[in-house]
């Protein structure tokens, strides 16, 4: 964020501009000019104690949810409400159930691979149950245009040479071009599951305030109980396109599943899983439309709030 920072200002620098990092020499006179901050070695402690998933923090959430949606008069306009996560697509099927006889050893079923790439794809929804098109991530660094083949409406695809998971440039991406153009005039809140790429790049920052992009990242551990699209319709959506691939592999048992069929594929799941009724019921089961910090269930808080303080 320092190297960010002197290059969105002009700042004359030393700073590497290969690893876009300030170096060691800057850290040490940071620090030296705030004595109150050290380096610390973390210690160890037992899974899930220092996990989100504990009332204090969830509580501090809902305030801070309940505060920006009631000063920025976002209360009562599910439309203005959006939450975006990611989630990753195999180019793979995976074998369901079959009826065999009691004791079989050899139980098989057909699959594309052993194991197949990953494409993540970016979903976002709004509190009325509106779904923007899919964004899908491919690793790689030339696109061909035979990947968008089927694709469902509106759908972008975007290349990254690292990997298929989101990076602050493609969020940056995503929020300039994608989001941006489809979000209703005024202020919006967007939530997000809390990863550093949505949040670390000033010019991300910037441009969400000026355009009146509200973000509130969820507390870590905890989007599997807070997080809309965790509940109500990535599992929808893998399940629709797993159905997709085993019709695809028992139509085509010579042939494997590429990225030439992923539009296709994800066109048939996307088209089942994205109902209102699954948009609105995630929204619902957090607690965020209607706003409701009870909607989560006593059993889902992992750790006792004497635990925390402790």
């Amino acid at each position: 964020m320092a190297f960010n920072l002197a290059e969105k200002l002009n700042l004359k620098h030393t700073f590497n501009k290969e690893t876009q990092k300030a170096g060691y020499d800057w850290l040490r006179s940071f620090f030296s000019r705030n004595p109150n901050l050290s380096v610390r070695k973390a210690e160890s402690v037992l899974i899930p104690r220092p996990l989100g998933m504990n009332k204090p923090t969830v509580m501090k959430y809902f305030d801070l949810l309940e505060h920006v949606l009631t000063t920025n008069n976002i209360i009562g306009k599910p439309g203005n409400v959006f939450t975006m996560d990611e989630t990753g697509l195999q180019l793979n099927n995976k074998p369901g159930h079959v009826v065999a006889i009691k004791g079989s050893k050899n139980v098989t079923s057909i699959t594309s691979g052993e194991r197949g790439e990953t494409i993540s794809v970016l979903t976002c929804c709004n509190g009325e149950g509106m779904f923007l098109p899919p964004f899908c991530i491919f690793k790689g660094k030339n696109k061909k245009e035979e990947y968008s083949d089927d694709m469902p409406p509106g759908a972008e695809i975007k290349m990254s040479e690292k990997s298929s998971y989101v990076n602050a440039d493609i969020f940056l991406d995503w929020l300039k071009n994608h989001f941006t153009p489809r979000k209703p005039s005024g202020k919006v809140l967007l939530i997000l599951s809390g990863h550093t790429s949505q949040t670390n790049c000033i010019e991300t920052l910037e441009f969400a305030e000026k355009y009146e992009i509200i973000m509130i990242s969820l507390p870590p551990h905890t989007t599997h109980y807070l997080q809309p699209l965790d509940r109500s319709f990535f599992k929808s959506l893998k399940e629709n396109y797993n159905i997709a691939c085993n019709n695809f592999i028992k139509n085509n048992p010579s042939r494997k599943i590429t990225r030439l069929q992923f539009g296709s594929l994800l066109n048939f799941a996307w088209t089942k899983s994205t109902t209102v009724q699954n948009g609105i019921s995630g929204f619902k089961a957090t607690g965020i439309i209607p706003l409701n910090r009870h909607a989560v269930p006593e059993y889902a808080f992992l750790v006792r709030e004497n635990d925390v303080d402790g």
